[in-house]
């Protein structure tokens, strides 16, 4: 019992430390990428948080089963590169029973994707869409950002130096052109007032020259102004657009849509992965004198990604019916479980 103790101590710990590193990489990613949206104008600055949080937390439970993977080849790796599994093995401690040891300990996690799968990452979907679509519904001006040439809904172009906390543009210029005329508004400070209805919204500038300037008359004329404003319409992209991530996963059990059926077949593969992929790193921990830890970690990787691109073919060969859901993601499950005990067999005929 203390052997099994200490070895489930050891991959615990380590599953820990690598989902952490894992994670963080994830977080920093998502990060990068809404801060890019954020600065091309296309979302609020408001929505960056709850975007990414979500999206963190919806992809988080395909960060689990490489994590689990990857401490599995860290761990044993480690055991059998220090000789503790060899010593153990000579006290009659056998490798079938290290493998149903980690095999429990992936069926717990495999428990836990599932449920975040089947029940947490729909709803984390659909929420991620609501967010996206409240969004969009802001005007121009909440996802403006200074010092950037950024297009408004009715073709203009609009820049600005800076911006306040109250959310006050200093330093404004905007550029519109229909057909002949051309427009430059340049202006101290604007600023965003309620509209008449909850779809409009008044943007106000303050003193300032606008110089229209028409290309076929060959004619311009220039207006100073102490307060200038005009309507501006919020974005209306209408009801949210769900896809077939944010369906629950009650609707897709029984569904005759090749869609559904992929989409189900998925989720209960990321829970699948989790047992595969730790028989997989049974046999790969296995002691060898001459090679590099480094190596194994390589070559986990690459297994992985084999492993995880066979999965991806064959979910979208489902959903484009160019494969019967009898057979579906299951295959790549079988036909890796059953190499890996294979090669698993033969280790135990031969010495360690």
């Amino acid at each position: 019992m203390i052997l099994y103790r200490y070895i489930t101590k050891d991959i615990i710990s380590v599953f820990i430390g690598v989902i952490t590193i894992l994670f963080l990489i994830l977080l920093g990613t998502l990060m990068v990428r809404y801060l890019a949206e954020v600065a091309d104008g296309t979302i609020a600055k408001e929505f960056l948080i709850p975007l990414v949080a979500i999206r963190a937390l919806e992809t988080w439970v395909l960060v689990v089963p490489l994590s689990f993977f990857l401490a599995l080849i860290i761990s044993l790796g480690r055991m059998n590169g220090e000789n503790e599994l060899i010593a153990a093995y000579a006290c009659g401690f056998e490798r079938k029973k290290l493998l149903a040891l980690v095999v429990g300990l992936s069926i717990i996690v495999s428990l836990f994707v599932g449920g975040m799968t089947l029940l947490f990452a729909p709803a984390a979907d659909q929420k991620y869409h609501e967010v996206m679509h409240q969004s969009e519904q802001q005007s121009d001006l909440s996802v403006l950002a200074p010092r950037k040439f950024i297009e408004l809904s009715d073709g203009s172009l609009f820049y600005a130096e800076g911006r306040d906390e109250q959310q006050r543009f200093a330093g404004v210029s905007i550029f519109k052109t229909e057909s002949d005329n051309y427009s430059v508004t340049n202006a101290k400070e604007l600023t965003e007032r309620p509209g008449d209805s909850e779809r409009t919204s008044l943007m106000v500038m303050k003193n300032g020259v606008r110089t229209d300037i028409d290309y076929k008359k060959k004619d311009s004329q220039q207006i100073s102004f102490a307060e200038y404003g005009v309507y501006i319409e919020k974005k209306d992209p209408g009801l949210p657009k769900f896809g077939v991530r944010a369906v629950p996963s009650t609707k897709l059990w029984g569904s005759s849509s090749p869609a559904y059926t992929a989409e189900l077949q998925w989720r209960i593969t990321l829970a699948l992965m989790v047992i595969v992929l730790a028989v997989v790193a049974v046999v790969m921990s296995r002691y060898q004198p001459r090679s590099a830890r480094g190596g194994k970690l390589i070559l986990a990787m690459v297994v992985y990604m084999f492993y995880g691109q066979l999965l991806v073919t064959s979910k979208n060969g489902v959903a484009q019916q160019t494969l019967i859901p009898e057979i579906g993601l299951w295959w790549v499950h079988i036909a890796t479980l059953t190499i890996a005990l294979v090669i698993f067999y033969r280790q135990e005929r031969s010495p360690v």
